[in-house]
Parts: C-alpha cells; structure tokens; sequence
C-alpha cells in the first residue's frame, strides 16, 4: 500500500522500506534518514527477523547488510 502526502504543492509517495543490519546505530541512521524523507521505516538485526517482517508486510524497499 503506498500513502500520499501532500507538501506544498508537490506530493509524495509514502514507501515501505526494511532496513536490516547487525549494528543498532547503523540501523537508527538509515531509518532517521529515510524517515526525513517521508518514509515508513521497519528495522531488524537479523536475517530472520527479516524474514518474519516480510510474511506480514509489502516492502518497496529493502535494504541489508551482507
């Protein structure tokens, strides 16, 4: 599901977006930013959190750590 916002006169599309890395600031850092630019943000620290957070939701993004 995509939400839009509207912001002055443009409107943006609201994305869905997992982060998921071992490391907690790196973690908070990828979500504060994509938070700022109008994104709904899930982060986990591990491969199977993951995997149990894409069962329940549709991401349009996900970004890991290998």
């Amino acid at each position: 599901m995509h939400l839009l916002l509207e912001c002055g006169s443009q409107i943006t599309t609201v994305k869905n977006i997992l982060v998921v890395d071992d490391s907690a600031s790196v973690r908070e850092l990828v979500k504060t930013i994509l938070v700022q630019e109008g994104n709904s943000v899930v982060t986990v620290s591990s491969g199977a959190e993951a995997l149990e957070q894409i069962q329940n939701i549709k991401f349009d993004h996900i970004f890991l750590d290998l």
